[in-house]
């Protein structure tokens, strides 16, 4: 339908197609609406890497997504998130549900790990040898499966480092040796897989671990840590950028089961341990 219309210049009469109209100033209004756009919704991409489904006898169930140059950890069980990053490498640990996190160098996250006590608990077992047994194929990943000291949480009976078997364990564990089963075609950097070990209180392993078998006391077999899911996927880039506004707390444990329950967590975990305390 055309409708009457003047020239801009002599103002004389003529008839004006609308659609033509349109189609001149459709771009233009395009245009300004793109740039009208929050910045961040351009910044999102999707960027190589690998998922992994776990559930480990401590932390629950566990999505883990590493890409490169980037680790992130969720408790699927608790909530609450372990993010590290190049080029400091930064342990982020936070908790969606109530804005509220803690932050450690990698190195000391290495040695604490989630140990709600504050000491030390695998630098010891670190500095034991891991034995490779040889390569094997789990859940359509080939594994390498080696065996070494398991990493779980120990306390000394002696001021000096201690040998082997002046450690009094946690959780009712021997020092036996225990067998492990890791990645060997996902690309990983050293940082990446010093983050898997603080959270699982392994020893220095040369891929991600999939699996972890110890050896109780009474001789049977604990399977702590089994992978459900391995596979290769177009990531978020948004998920691994450190989350801004969260308030930093002075322990993890407020962190991974809410500032409300700090005291009810210290309490079943006194009740559950019976090893005596540390010495300081």
């Amino acid at each position: 339908m055309q409708k009457e219309a003047f020239c801009s210049n002599c103002q004389h009469k003529y008839w004006a197609n609308p659609m033509s109209i349109f189609a001149k100033i459709a771009p233009i209004v395009l245009l300004s609406l793109f740039f009208l756009l929050p910045a961040h919704a351009g910044d999102l991409k999707k960027i190589d890497g690998w998922v992994i489904e776990q559930n480990e006898s401590t932390c629950g169930n566990i999505r883990a997504e590493v890409t490169k140059g980037a680790v992130r950890i969720e408790s699927l069980s608790a909530g609450y998130v372990i993010l590290a990053r190049a080029p400091r490498w930064q342990v982020m640990i936070y908790q969606p549900r109530d804005k509220s996190c803690i932050i450690r160098g990698l190195p000391l996250w290495k040695s604490y790990g989630l140990d709600f006590r504050g000491y030390s608990t695998v630098q010891q077992a670190r500095k034991w040898p891991v034995e490779v047994l040889g390569v094997e194929t789990m859940i359509g990943q080939k594994v390498i499966a080696l065996t070494g000291p398991h990493g779980l949480p120990v306390l000394s009976t002696a001021k000096n480092p201690p040998s082997r078997g002046m450690f009094r364990l946690r959780h009712s564990l021997s020092p036996e040796l225990a067998t492990y089963w890791v990645s060997r075609n996902i690309p990983t950097e050293e940082n990446q897989l010093a983050v898997f070990a603080g959270l699982y209180y392994l020893p220095d392993l040369p891929g991600i671990p999939f699996c972890s078998i110890f050896r109780t006391t009474d001789n049977i077999r604990k399977k702590t840590l089994t992978t459900s899911k391995v596979y290769s996927a177009k990531l978020d880039s948004n998920d691994f950028i450190y989350p801004t506004g969260f308030q930093q707390m002075k322990d993890i444990q407020s962190v991974c089961f809410g500032k409300d329950k700090q005291g009810l967590i210290q309490d079943l975990l006194e009740e559950r341990d019976s090893s005596p305390k540390p010495h300081r």
